[in-house]
């Protein structure tokens, strides 16, 4: 322990030492600061990476790392990073065991779970992001509702999701298939994720703030603006690397077909509402029927969230270790042959995209995996797997009758 303490500690002065402006950490740092200094948060700065895309109140939450300098911050969050991965690996362990229905399941699939999920969670640690933390976050929730902690649980995924809008399905989750109590529950806790922003920077800035947010980070997503590079994974990015030129000129040209820009938007924008409805849809089924949870349903939420999101980098996708873990947990001989040989095709893939980074693979192999969308089809693929198995009778290895729940 005192070994992985002290490596934990030098490898964060490493990472603390990198920090300037321009890094992902940096604008964060400075999202903190510039909240609590009552100054305007969303405008564009040159010393400050990209446009503040985050809620208002993820910037009053970054304010406790303002408190700091940048490198002595930076150098904390990364140390609490590595603690954090240790922590989801946990966590995602201890849902599969209450959810897992018969026997618990082995040793080997939260080890090959982590091999296959290791280069997000290394992509995560190198920009110091937070997504490790979000994902504890929303596993916690899960824990709780499993414990019957229905406002804790509520709490959890309504905090995520006014961080970062992504585990908004979460949200919807617990709207559609959860108990009423914690459905009740997340009105005024997200009332008050609005507010609490509101209240320390006053009425006047305050609501500014939610209408600089909404004209800068989300209109252009409203309108169907998609980053397409080859490093975003989100469904819409796909859909635009397959059927449009480069949006630089320098960069590599992925399409499959030609197709114009309204038409790959329109595209896009059905397929990622197609995809959201359909979760929707198969939560209800699941609640009209009376199935029992499984962890299938929950990695179907965190597969929606990724392939419908506006943009989808490596280090958010660290939510695949449940995802992957869910799959590697299905006894495989009582499946049909075909079965059987499209999950072991799936699980290859993802072992492919797991170990594919740029620095084992090579920089022009790295480019083709991304910009021609391997990880977005595969997640795609797995998405439909979870949506199945989520039933009960599909399940056809269950033979006898799952845990009950609160």
């Amino acid at each position: 322990l005192v070994v992985l303490v002290a490596g934990g500690v030098a490898l964060s002065v490493l990472a603390a030492s990198r920090q300037r402006p321009g890094t992902d950490f940096h604008a964060k740092w400075m999202f903190g600061r510039l909240f609590y200094a009552g100054e305007p948060v969303y405008v564009l700065r040159s010393d400050v990476r990209g446009p503040p895309n985050y809620p208002p109140f993820a910037a009053m939450a970054f304010q406790v790392l303002a408190v700091f300098p940048l490198k002595v911050a930076a150098g904390l969050f990364y140390f609490g990073n590595l603690v954090l991965t240790v922590v989801a690996v946990r966590l995602t362990r201890r849902v599969m065991r209450r959810l897992w229905p018969g026997s618990q399941p082995g040793v080997w699939p939260p080890v090959v779970a982590a091999a296959c999920t290791a280069q997000f969670y290394l992509n995560n640690l190198n920009l110091v992001q937070i997504d490790v933390l979000l994902f504890v976050v929303v596993l916690w929730a899960i824990n709780a509702y499993l414990d019957g902690r229905d406002v804790a649980a509520a709490a959890g995924f309504v905090v995520a999701t006014a961080v970062k809008l992504v585990p908004v399905f979460f949200v919807l989750w617990l709207l559609v298939r959860g108990r009423r109590r914690a459905a009740i529950a997340a009105g005024p806790i997200a009332a008050a994720c609005l507010l609490l922003p509101i209240v320390q920077r006053g009425p006047e800035r305050g609501i500014q703030d939610l209408k600089d947010y909404h004209a800068l980070a989300l209109k252009g997503v409203g309108e169907g603006e998609v980053d397409a590079s080859y490093t975003n994974q989100s469904l819409g990015a796909a859909i635009h690397r397959a059927t449009r030129p480069p949006q630089k000129p320098d960069a590599r040209d992925y399409r499959v077909l030609d197709a114009s820009a309204p038409t790959a938007r329109t595209v896009a924008r059905v397929a990622a509402v197609l995809v959201a409805l359909a979760l929707l849809a198969n939560l209800y089924w699941l609640r009209r029927s009376g199935d029992p949870l499984s962890p299938f349903e929950f990695a179907a939420v965190f597969l929606t969230a990724h392939l419908v999101s506006a943009v989808t980098w490596k280090a958010h996708l660290v939510t695949l270790l449940f995802v992957v873990y869910a799959l590697l947990t299905i006894p495989h001989r009582p499946l049909p042959g075909a079965w059987r040989a499209g999950l072991g095709a799936l699980a290859i893939a993802f072992g492919v995209v797991g170990i594919a980074g740029r620095d084992i693979v090579g920089n022009d192999l790295h480019h083709w995996i991304g910009g021609f969308s391997l990880l977005v089809w595969t997640m795609l693929l797995a998405w439909a797997a979870v949506m199945t198995f989520s039933h009960r009778r599909f399940r056809v290895w269950e033979g006898s009758s799952p845990p009950e729940f609160p």
